[in-house]
């Protein structure tokens, strides 16, 4: 699996939404067999909270996730 993949399975991402630190969510990938680095995760989290997606981050999550569950606290 893939990381867009994860991206657009909503329960996977319901789940990491809920977690509270970079690497409960860098674990949670590990599980899924994907490795991603702290610094993609800062990353991601970093476009998320500035509502600036590129049309790649758009493709990736299409069709994806309701925004009450997009929110990452980590």
């Amino acid at each position: 699996m893939t990381k867009e993949e994860l991206f657009k399975d909503a329960a996977f991402v319901k789940e990491i939404a809920g977690l509270k630190s970079l690497e409960e969510v860098q674990k949670a990938f590990a599980a899924k067999g994907v490795d991603i680095s702290i610094d993609e995760l800062n990353k991601i989290k970093e476009k998320a909270a500035s509502g600036k997606l590129s049309d790649s981050d758009l493709d990736a999550v299409a069709g994806g996730v309701p925004p009450d569950i997009a929110y990452y606290p980590w």
